[in-house]
């Protein structure tokens, strides 16, 4: 009777994780939230998330227990061989829990000073990964780091992006330059001359090419900051030109800040549009 609970509660998340999937994957996130809410989940981005982080997990498990299920059955039809399919997934989706909170132990949230107190900032050249949801505060937490390296008679440029708002339902982002704090508009919710476009925003391409140029021209500094590196980045286009120059040669601290979402995906990013900073010292700040 356990055997059979514990089958059906390991189906009914597999269900649960297929249909978030489905659901979620080509949609507007933040025109389908109200939806779930209606529903009584009050927690869709804690749920969307976790969805992004372990739904490739349990697809590969599922794959690889359904082609062993396969193998054997060919030999061996029974209910106990379903048996073990459904008692083996449930192992493997515990072994799985088991090592995402040891993985979740590998990660520091920790304020900027603790950051600089706590690492060996001689490790050049180094990579600073600031990984964070929309709204949980990457932005403010570069501009708290900015100061302590100015307050320590450290070099710094890049870019940062920051929301302002024009109404309680309407804003847009500035890309700003770190060391002149020249500012650009770069995103819009207007209907513009562009095929640069993100969820509801548009981006401005002057602002693009504005904002690469400001990372071409970045020369011998300390600390370089890119904010952020989004889905147009890891898809080879918008501040990419930019960043991939910055790396070049570079023997300094390069901090950058992503969506929780991508995290799964920079090894790749790195291995294939950043090469070279395979080899760098990394560490990985989770807000």
């Amino acid at each position: 009777m356990q055997l059979q609970k514990t089958m059906f509660m390991t189906m009914r998340g597999i269900s649960v994780f297929l249909l978030f999937q489905v659901l979620t994957i080509d949609l507007d996130i933040e025109k389908i939230k109200p939806l779930f809410s209606k529903f009584g989940i009050k927690n869709f981005d804690v749920l969307y998330n976790l969805s992004n982080e372990i739904f490739p997990k349990i697809k590969s498990i599922l794959n690889a227990r359904y082609t062993q299920l396969k193998n054997r059955w060919k030999n061996q039809r029974s209910l106990e061989l379903l048996f073990d399919f459904f008692s083996d997934i449930f192992t493997d989706f515990f072994l799985l829990s088991d090592q995402l909170i040891k993985d979740e132990a590998k990660f520091a949230a920790i304020t900027p000073k603790d950051f600089l107190n706590q690492n060996d900032n001689t490790e050049n050249p180094c990579l600073i990964v600031v990984v964070g949801d929309a709204g949980v505060g990457k932005t403010p937490w570069v501009e708290q780091l900015i100061e302590l390296l100015r307050s320590k008679s450290e070099t710094v440029d890049g870019i940062i992006s920051k929301k302002s708002q024009e109404s309680d339902d309407k804003w847009h982002h500035d890309i700003i330059r770190i060391s002149t704090n020249e500012r650009h508009q770069l995103t819009t919710m207007d209907e513009i001359d562009t095929d640069i476009k993100i969820g509801k925003f548009n981006l401005y391409k002057n602002s693009i090419n504005w904002g690469n140029d400001q990372l071409i021209s970045i020369k011998n500094v300390n600390w370089i900051i890119v904010d952020e590196v989004g889905i147009l980045e890891f898809d080879g286009g918008c501040f990419l030109p930019g960043l991939q120059s910055v790396v070049k040669n570079f023997g300094g601290h390069l901090v950058i800040t992503i969506r929780s979402a991508l995290l799964q995906h920079l090894d790749d990013f790195i291995t294939e549009q950043l090469p070279s900073v395979n080899s760098w010292q990394r560490h990985i700040v989770k807000l």
